[in-house]
């Protein structure tokens, strides 16, 4: 992006408000104001189990199965997520020979229509691939109180021997936006080399990126962002292993404000 104007509240409302993305924005007023379209929904793929996604691609159109749908990772530790039709994740498979980056893909089915969704590959087992379509709602959802213990940040936490960034502010309190069009990881020796491209509609000066595994910053770094596009490698203390992560991306406007999305997304 070659503007860099400040990241704004206003401005990423705006962008979440049209975005399709997997990590859909989730303020509660949604809730109140209206259960928001059936691909958003939970309940808009009950019975939908083994029918086929077309996605688009601009070329030869690639065909998903609908494995299974989910709780989200936190609904062991939130109960309120457990069931919910706000939060919860797809898994859908397709052929090896027609791979899909990590990115907004616009899917048609049809019960549901034609929409945009963030997916990331997870797998590549025998037979076909796995991807994951995580949509999470649920901001605002508070975690049933644990016994003499506080409400704790789900946001991983820097290593000990790490002060957080002066910009670096708590994530939780804002809403999960639609921020990232594309991401891609892959190996460059040791580390891992991270690409970046954030939706139009988003202002930053400059993008964070955390790899996190099992709940633990593995990787970090940080570039500025030029014409919606960040490239850095992503370094640690010892050698990044192959497998599934959370990549953290955190997109920092001129203004000090900052807004995070978490993208599952693998490293082979």
């Amino acid at each position: 992006m070659n503007e860099t104007t400040g990241l704004t509240r206003r401005s990423l409302l705006c962008a979440g408000a049209t975005a399709g993305a997997a990590v859909a924005l989730g303020v509660q007023p949604w809730a109140a104001a209206a259960a928001g379209p059936g691909y958003l929904r939970r309940s808009g793929y009950a019975g939908l189990e083994g029918t086929h996604f077309t996605v688009e691609t601009g070329a030869q159109p690639v065909v998903l199965r609908l494995e299974s749908v989910a709780d989200v990772a936190g609904a062991a530790s939130r109960r309120a997520l457990a069931g919910s039709d706000d939060a919860f994740a797809l898994t859908l498979s397709g052929p090896l020979a027609d791979p899909l980056d990590s990115g907004i893909h616009t899917l048609r089915h049809p019960s549901l229509g034609s929409f945009e969704l963030f997916s990331s590959p997870v797998d590549t087992p025998d037979g076909n691939r796995l991807y994951e379509i995580v949509v999470d709602r649920s901001v605002g959802v508070r975690a049933a109180p644990r016994p003499e213990t506080r409400e704790r940040d789900p946001e991983p936490q820097p290593e000990p021997d790490r002060q957080p960034e002066p910009d670096e502010k708590p994530e939780t309190a804002k809403p999960q936006l639609a921020l990232v069009r594309r991401a891609s990881l892959r190996r460059a020796g040791r580390w891992a080399r991270c690409e970046v491209v954030l939706r139009g509609s988003v202002e930053a000066e400059r993008v964070r990126c955390r790899l996190v595994r099992k709940g633990k910053v593995v990787a970090r770094a940080t570039r500025v962002v030029t014409d919606q596009r960040a490239v850095m490698r992503l370094e640690g203390t010892r050698r990044l292993a192959s497998g599934a992560y959370t990549l953290v991306v955190t997109a920092v406007g001129t203004d000090g404000e900052s807004t995070s999305q978490r993208i599952r997304i693998s490293l082979r």
